[in-house]
C-alpha cells in the first residue's frame, strides 16, 4: 500500500527550496555536534516508547479491565483517529510556537497520558481518555523532527542529518515493545501491566528532559552570541 500511495503521489510533488548538492550522504561529523546529539538521544528515547501504548492499550483492556476483545479493536481506533487529528492542528501550532516547543509539550502531554492516566486505570473511560490524548500528541513525536532538525541544521544538510536521525527509530524499536512484552510476562504475569506502563512513561520523561536541555543550550548560545 505504501508502495502504490508513493508511486502514485510522489510525481505530483513540486520542491518549494531548491537544495544545493551534498558534499556527502551521510553526515558523520554532525555526530560531534551536541546539539545534534541531544536531538538523536531524544528521538531514541521517544521512539521507544513511541509504539507501547498502541500495542499494549488495547489488550489493557481486555485483560486488566475485563472487557471483550471489541473494545480491544475500539481503543485502536481512538488512538488512531486522535494522531489524524494531531498530526495537522500540532502541525499548524508548530507554526507559532515553533516545532522543538511543540515536540517538547508532546512529550510532556504523553507522559501524562501514560504515567497520570493509564497507569492508575481502572475504568474504560480513563482508558478512552487516555488513549484519545496520547493518540493526539503522539504523532507528533513522528512528524515534527524533520521539521526540527531543518531548523536545526538547515535544508542543505538536512538528508544526511535525517539518514542518521531515523537510525534512533530503528534503535527505539528494538528497545521498546519487545522490552515491554517481556515486562508483562517476566514481572506481570501477563496480567499487570505496571511495569510496562512505568517503562513507556519513563521514555518520555527522559526525552522531554533532554529536548528541554537543547532548548536550554539553543537559547543560551543566542544570548552568548549577544
Amino acid at each position: 500500500m505504501t508502495l502504490v500511495a508513493g508511486c502514485a503521489f510522489s510525481p505530483l510533488m513540486a520542491r518549494r527550496v531548491a537544495v544545493q548538492r551534498r558534499d556527502r550522504i551521510i553526515d558523520f561529523t554532525a555526530m560531534s555536534n551536541m546539539r545534534f546529539l541531544l536531538l538523536f538521544c531524544a528521538s531514541v528515547l521517544s521512539s521507544g516508547g513511541y509504539f507501547l501504548p498502541y500495542y499494549f492499550q488495547p489488550p489493557y483492556a481486555v485483560v486488566a479491565l475485563g472487557k471483550d476483545g471489541a473494545w480491544g479493536a475500539d481503543i485502536s481506533s481512538i488512538l488512531n483517529a486522535g494522531s489524524i487529528a494531531g498530526r495537522i492542528l500540532i502541525g499548524l501550532a508548530a507554526d507559532y510556537i515553533g516545532p522543538l516547543n511543540s515536540l517538547l509539550a508532546s512529550l510532556v502531554f504523553s507522559a501524562i497520558a501514560v504515567l497520570a492516566m493509564w497507569l492508575p486505570c481502572n475504568s474504560v473511560g480513563l482508558l478512552i481518555a487516555s488513549a484519545l490524548l496520547y493518540g493526539f500528541v503522539s504523532g507528533s513525536l513522528i512528524s515534527l523532527l524533520p521539521v526540527v532538525a531543518a531548523n536545526l541544521f538547515g535544508i542543505k544538510r538536512l538528508p544526511s542529518i535525517l539518514g542518521l536521525l531515523y537510525i534512533s527509530y530503528a534503535i527505539g524499536a528494538v528497545i521498546s515493545s519487545p522490552v515491554g512484552g517481556k515486562l508483562l510476562d517476566d514481572y506481570g504475569h501477563g496480567t499487570d501491566f505496571t511495569w510496562l506502563i512505568v517503562y513507556a512513561g519513563l521514555f518520555f520523561v527522559l526525552s522531554a528532559v533532554l529536548l528541554l536541555a537543547l532548548r536550554m543550550w539553543l537559547s543560551f548560545s543566542i544570548v552568548h552570541r549577544v
